[in-house]
């Protein structure tokens, strides 16, 4: 596990000290600041709505108290979450090795570390890899009935992100299907098990006193209940775990396996285990959760190290001079997917890189020409990256003006989505007029007269 360890955490520390991206810039990276800024403190009322969205505070109070003991800085705080990405790989490995064995655990971190969207998120100050990392240790202590570790990681999972609701509920499903077959039902493990939810009433409660709402408003309109809808992000859901980035050889490959499997044994004793029943009713809450929900990939992280679980159970199973093929043969499809050469995939693979170096050239340019008094045109994410030079886009300790309404009397713009902002810049008119591109990543600086 180690050699797989070495190479991965000095490319994420190598990568550390670019700018925040994305939610990272626009919400959870700005919201640690905040708190360094003013007070840090995990209750609700600590934050403004507009940086909390209504989600539990555990994850940005624990890395702002981090950054507050070692330094707040972007590199500091992501050092943050790469500590929790590789606890989170050691994590599985045990797990694993716990359930069944050293190799088959080693082919579950092997599936981790090279997924795209783990390359990504460990380098992000985002909740999704702390969230993964508490779940996988609450469907770990349910499988083992320790329910003290359970509630723990449960109730942690609940206040990183109200995405860890489905954890109570797969336990219990998980729970009543394995007793279903022994035909012995133990209500006191269901209360258990449902138990962590008072933890996250007791926030919603914190919450309604200090905000005046239970749930942050905007999210819950994004709530979609029409079958289509649902069945869209269903479908989108199955497709990024199983399919995309590579993973379709994987499936294929597992898909072939389990065929043999079952042939050899139908009733799947060898696999019908308590660990493998959690994780897959955790794992098809999480599909029931993301169909109803706005969808992001970057939401499916908490999936994949249980995904892991599932191909090392099936994979075992197999004559082991294949297993290291297959290992193989997964090394390298998912290694040509680390980004997409076509498709900006936001957070979900390491495509990012081209996107945020470009935003920063624009910036930078920006700052070189505009004076203190000019209004600037600027799109999510430029116009958060302009707020704040410990953002890391920023050269200068520089108050600018921003706005992203494109009727106001603006003297320069600045745009990191060429569709957005419904203005076209004409870089041929002007010689301030740049523009930054690599790969499929864009960001345009230009004055006014060259607005097309």
């Amino acid at each position: 596990m180690g050699l797989l360890l070495i190479p991965f955490c000095f490319y994420k520390i190598s990568v550390a000290n670019l700018p925040l991206f994305w939610d990272e810039l626009g919400v959870y990276g700005r919201a640690i600041f905040h708190l360094l800024d003013h007070k840090v403190s995990i209750m609700p009322e600590a934050l403004p709505p507009v940086l909390s969205r209504g989600h539990p505070t555990l994850y940005v109070f624990l890395n702002a108290g981090w950054m507050k003991l070692f330094g707040e800085t972007i590199l500091v705080g992501r050092m943050f979450i790469l500590l929790l990405s590789v606890a989170s790989v050691a994590s599985l490995f045990y797990i694993v090795k716990f359930w069944i064995n050293a190799k088959a655990a080693f082919f579950a971190t092997l599936f981790m570390i090279l997924n795209p969207i783990f390359i990504a998120q460990a380098g992000f100050m985002l909740p999704e890899l702390p969230l993964a990392l508490a779940i996988l240790w609450s469907v770990h202590f349910a499988a083992t009935n320790n329910y003290v570790g359970y509630i723990i990681a449960c109730s942690c999972a609940l206040l990183i992100k109200e995405t860890g609701l489905i954890m109570p509920f797969s336990a219990v499903l998980g729970h009543f299907i394995m007793d279903s077959r022994n035909r012995q039902f133990n209500i006191k493990n269901y209360l258990l098990d449902l138990s962590p939810i008072l933890v996250f009433v007791l926030f919603l409660v914190v919450q309604k006193m200090q905000h005046g709402w239970y749930l942050f408003p905007y999210h819950v309109s994004l709530v979609q209940l029409d079958f289509f809808s649902i069945l869209e992000k269903l479908a989108r859901s199955m497709a990024f775990t199983f399919l995309v980035q590579g993973r379709y050889a994987l499936s294929l490959g597992l898909a072939g396996i389990l065929v043999w499997i079952i042939k050899k044994n139908p009733m799947l004793k060898e696999f019908i285990t308590p660990i493998n029943i959690i994780s897959a009713t955790t794992l098809l809450g999480m599909f029931a959760f993301t169909a109803i929900n706005f969808y992001m990939s970057r939401y499916l992280m908490l999936v994949f190290p249980l995904v892991g679980i599932l191909f090392a159970s099936v994979i075992q199973q197999w004559d082991w001079k294949f297993n290291w093929s297959m290992a193989l043969a997964l090394t390298a499809v998912q290694l040509f997917y680390l980004y997409d050469p076509v498709k900006f995939n936001y957070d979900a693979d390491i495509g990012y890189t081209h996107s945020l170096t470009t935003l920063k050239k624009s910036i930078n340019d920006l700052e070189k020409t505009c004076k203190n008094e000019d209004l600037i045109l600027a799109d999510f994410p430029a116009n958060v990256a302009l707020e704040d030079k410990r953002f890391g886009y920023m050269q200068q300790f520089k108050k600018l003006k921003v706005t992203q309404k494109a009727e106001e009397n603006w003297v320069y713009g600045i745009k990191s989505t060429p569709s957005s902002l419904g203005v076209k810049f004409n870089q041929l008119r002007h010689s301030e007029g740049k523009t930054h591109i690599s790969r499929y990543a864009t960001s345009t600086m230009c004055s006014k007269e060259t607005e097309d």
